[in-house]
């Protein structure tokens, strides 16, 4: 199989011919093409089996690219990879033919084989429809000519014709009328067991190619009997067609909702993003059938208990998500009814957990749970203070302090993020407001931003309104990204941070050394500070492959003309040899401890003075005190 991979990024294009060589081994030949025009020569000079084009190729994409080319020298087989995840995008790009549209940051070995091969299977079966086609025509043109000839022998037969498409017509109507009989339920109209598992197998096939997590969620009523023994089978029949509408209600377009027989439902759930999405699916469900019945004067209540199969090695057929979530279902109604139980043991653990936590994450915002701590960054050349880093932290009502990794990852992954990030740039704008006009000087403050605010597209503007709102000046607002940031969508990511750079902010680069940006990356970004990552800075006194990151990312600062700041400096020693280091700041538990607003305030009214020499460790006293919220 040749393969031409047309992209001008030649760490993407390592990427890919990585995940190819891994996947297809001796099977692939490759060749690689990072120029527009010489691109459009390999169309009409070279033959491939499967053309890879990156979507944004310069000032130019891959879909213009294909646009210039004659119909003869279209390549028949060609995916489009791109790092920019867009509907719009995806739907030109079908229209122009492509067989595939792949987000780069999504790409897997397998998931790119998978495209390649089924990719390739259709250009095979496309190919032989049109000879097929070309048959039909051919034998439809002999047809038409000896008809020709009988036209008039064939006038005859006309009003029989007639009678017979009529006949034919009403036996379509009926077949139609009998099959979908066969195939749903004729109490409440949803699917019966025959199409459910038809659909099942389908979604099925449909998940292993597109790589997409789907579930099988089957639930009953609790004491439904006992409903249709007092009040009659006329009244549990009502309330099961009820049932089967809010489960509808319950569910996306592309879900399905069955019923399986008697109290005895079934919901497939496809495109899932995460097992959590599993869990909030079906809590709706439970919430939604908790809801009181109104039937023929009576007021009934129910409720219902789920059991869910993920599909995975253990449960990756029909017959096995259905005997793994009937497990799981048995021992929903074991464990009391009304509730959601996963067949997977640590997953239904993990599932609650995080869902638990994200109800937690909510409240925490609303009752004012969380709160800032300050750690101060000095120069190590002249110990001058440079700014304070502001640190969220989250004081639980009954845990206790919440340590920032075990809430930060599932704040992101709900999109959470945003509000909090929202008062965590509220709280620390107004607390340096407050700084400056106390200590008549700036006082920088340094927050965190996530790659989610980035993607929701109005961060622009939410940081304008927070400083107008606080009255902060933008030069003392310094937004920390990390690096995984940039490999998303670097385009979209450098064309906002230019604008908060125009707004009078400065970005900084946080743990640096420890994600996946590319030299080019970080040269075309408008970049104030790099922070070098604490894992290096801790182990450079005693390797020297550490310490000599260190001092690379010292000199590529100052050839970007950036500031640099160690991160995690927590010894004198450490202090030393960076002070021998020229042009670097410093941060870390030697300088100060993360402080709560009065405690940093202190440490700052001994430490502004410029004349102050930074004794050799600061005692522990400065930085400790007992917790006061502030919320």
């Amino acid at each position: 199989m040749q393969v031409l991979i047309i992209d001008d990024d030649e760490v993407d294009f390592r990427s890919t011919r990585r995940m190819l060589t891994e996947t297809f081994g001796a099977e692939v030949t490759l060749d690689w093409i990072s120029d527009w025009n010489d691109a459009t020569k390999a169309f009409a000079q070279s033959s491939y089996d499967v053309y890879l084009i990156d979507y944004f190729l310069g000032g130019r994409t891959g879909l213009e690219l294909i646009e210039t080319c004659d119909p003869s020298d279209k390549p028949s087989v060609f995916i489009f990879l791109t790092g920019h995840d867009d509907r719009k995008v995806d739907v030109a790009a079908t229209n122009a033919g492509a067989a595939g549209y792949l987000v780069k940051s999504d790409i897997t070995a397998s998931t790119l084989e998978r495209t390649i091969r089924y990719a390739l299977f259709m250009a095979r079966k496309k190919e032989e429809l049109r000879q097929e086609m070309i048959a039909v025509k051919a034998a439809k043109d002999i047809v038409e000519r000896q008809s020709e000839m009988h036209a008039k022998m064939a006038n005859d037969l006309s009003a029989t014709q007639a009678k017979l498409q009529t006949a034919l017509d009403s036996a379509e109507e009926s077949e139609a009328k009998y099959r979908n009989l066969a195939q749903h339920d004729l109490l409440t109209e949803l699917p019966n067991r025959v199409l459910f598992m038809s659909q099942l197998e389908r979604m099925i096939d449909n998940s292993h190619r597109s790589g997409k997590n789907m579930a099988l969620l089957l639930l009953d009523l609790d004491r439904f009997k006992s409903i249709n023994d007092s009040l009659g089978h006329p009244v549990g029949d009502r309330l099961l067609m009820q049932v089967a509408r809010r489960l509808t209600n319950c569910i996306r377009k592309t879900d399905t909702v069955a019923r399986l027989g008697g109290d005895e439902f079934a919901v497939i759930v496809t495109n899932l993003q995460s097992h959590e999405d599993t869990a909030i699916v079906a809590q709706h469900i439970i919430e939604s059938l908790t809801e009181s019945f109104e039937i023929e004067g009576h007021e009934i209540n129910t409720s219902a208990s789920i059991g869910i199969a993920v599909l995975n090695e253990d449960s990756n057929t029909v017959d096995a998500l259905l005997k793994n979530a009937d497990a799981a279902l048995y021992k929903a109604k074991g464990a009391g009814r009304g509730i959601y139980h996963f067949f997977d043991a640590a997953l239904n653990n993990q599932v609650r957990t995080i869902t638990l936590l994200k109800r937690e994450l909510s409240e925490a915002l609303e009752h004012h749970q969380f709160f800032l701590e300050y750690q101060p960054q000095i120069e190590t050349a002249t110990n001058k203070v440079t700014g304070v880093e502001a640190l969220v932290r989250w004081q639980h009502p009954t845990r206790g302090r919440v340590p920032p990794c075990d809430f930060i990852p599932t704040a992101e992954s709900t999109g959470q993020i945003a509000a909090m990030s929202e008062w965590i740039l509220k709280e620390a704008c107004s607390q340096s407001v407050v700084w400056e006009a106390m200590f008549g000087r700036s006082i920088p403050v340094a927050v965190n931003l996530s790659a989610i605010q980035f993607k929701r597209g109005r961060l622009v503007e939410t940081i304008a309104t927070i400083l107008s709102g606080t009255g902060l000046p933008p030069a003392s607002l310094t937004l920390e990204i990390t690096e995984t940031v940039m490999i998303h969508d670097v385009d979209e990511v450098e064309m906002q941070l230019r604008d908060l750079v125009a707004l009078g902010v400065k970005i900084a680069i946080d743990d640096f050394g420890t994600g996946y940006s590319s030299l080019a990356h970080l040269r075309q970004l408008p970049i104030d500070q790099i922070k070098v990552d604490r894992s290096f800075v801790s182990d450079m006194l005693s390797n020297h492959r550490d310490a000599a990151v260190v001092e690379a990312v010292i000199a590529l600062g100052r050839n970007l003309g950036v500031t640099v700041v160690a991160e995690g400096v927590e010894t004198i020693e450490q202090m030393d040899y960076l002070r021998k280091m020229p042009s670097i700041d410093a941060q870390g538990f030697f300088i100060a401890r993360p402080m709560q607003p009065d405690q940093c305030q202190n440490w700052l009214s001994k430490n502004l003075r410029p004349e102050l020499e930074m004794p050799a460790a600061i005692p522990l006293a400065h930085t400790t005190g007992k917790l006061r919220l502030t919320p």
